[in-house]
């Protein structure tokens, strides 16, 4: 018997509506008057439970007996389906008949494939599997298991005896025992040759990660180095632009001075060689050097702080 999504709606007339795992509308029924064993029989005509839906929420205790008596996994909505819901779904399958049971079933049945639908279509694209191993995958999923869990059950039930055995076929072909040794033989080299490639592979790939590592400290060694050169380069360059700075300020000073003293020399010469008249015109007025001192300073200093400014502005 297939393996279907069955729809169930309680009540004095029992609706039971089943569609396949591609979506597709199997049957209908209803049964009036009738309980929960009657039910069950109509269910097994028509197939195999995978799944058992109603349209309401909470689940009816009716429906849950019948899942159990099929040991399959219940569906029910989040919020029960709204009649305007159920409509549609019966405008998009062509639903003739009158009874509203078995629309509601119905839309059970259909929203309980649209909740799996991806699943579902996911089994359906392994073309390595027969219809029927792929209607036993969606079965197994619909009732709680991971598709990897349902291959690996689908795999120990076909190596138990409900299809040939890869060995089978090889005893099949009626091959020698001679033929057999040599094929385990081929098979045994193949199987040396891989690993041993692969523990090769292995030390290859342990080597080229320890010459990374390698090659990384020796460039974080030569980033370090590059960057405290650069670092020294640029205070040799400062510590020589203030060395010439300090150079030029000190020539300037020095050579402010010697002019001084050396006007001062020919001012002295012309002192003494005036005579008394000089001397005479000290006396009439005794100030007079005590003033030249003065100006002679305030000169001095004037120059001196033009010069300590003019370096602060060019060290900014």
């Amino acid at each position: 018997m297939p393996y279907l999504i069955f729809g169930i709606d309680p009540g004095n007339t029992i609706g039971i509506a089943a569609v396949d795992f591609t979506g597709r509308k199997v049957s209908t029924a209803s049964i009036q008057n009738g309980g929960i064993s009657e039910a069950i029989s109509a269910i097994e005509q028509m197939g195999t439970p995978s799944l058992i839906a109603c349209d309401v929420s909470p689940i009816p205790d009716s429906v849950q007996k019948i899942a159990a008596s099929f040991n399959a996994r219940v569906y029910s909505p989040q919020r029960s389906i709204r009649e305007e819901e159920k409509r549609q779904v019966a405008q998009i399958y062509s639903l003739s008949s009158s009874s509203a049971h078995e629309r509601d079933a119905l839309t059970a049945a259909v929203y309980a494939y649209r909740e799996h639908q991806n699943r579902l279509r996911q089994i359906e694209l392994l073309s390595d599997f027969s219809k029927e191993e792929r209607e036993a995958l969606s079965h197994m999923v619909l009732n709680g298991f991971t598709l990897r869990r349902a291959i690996i059950s689908l795999s120990q039930k076909t190596a138990t005896g409900l299809e040939e055995k890869p060995m089978q076929k090889i005893f099949q072909q009626k091959l020698s025992f001679s033929q057999l040794e040599s094929q385990l033989q081929k098979s045994l080299l193949d199987i040396s040759r891989l690993s041993h490639e692969n523990s090769n592979l292995k030390k290859a790939l342990d080597f080229a990660t320890n010459q990374l590592s390698s090659l990384r400290n020796q460039l974080r060694l030569l980033e370090n180095g590059v960057s405290e050169r650069l670092r020294r380069d640029s205070e040799v360059r400062k510590l020589r632009f203030e060395n010439e700075r300090l150079r030029d300020l000190i020539a300037k000073i020095t050579g402010s001075r010697g002019h001084k003293q050396k006007g001062k020399g020919h001012g002295q010469g012309a002192e003494r060689g005036s005579g008394g008249q000089e001397k005479g015109a000290q006396k009439a007025n005794p100030n007079a050097d005590s003033k030249a001192g003065l100006n002679s300073l305030s000169e001095n200093k004037l120059d001196l702080g033009t010069l300590v400014e003019e370096y602060r502005s060019n060290r900014h």
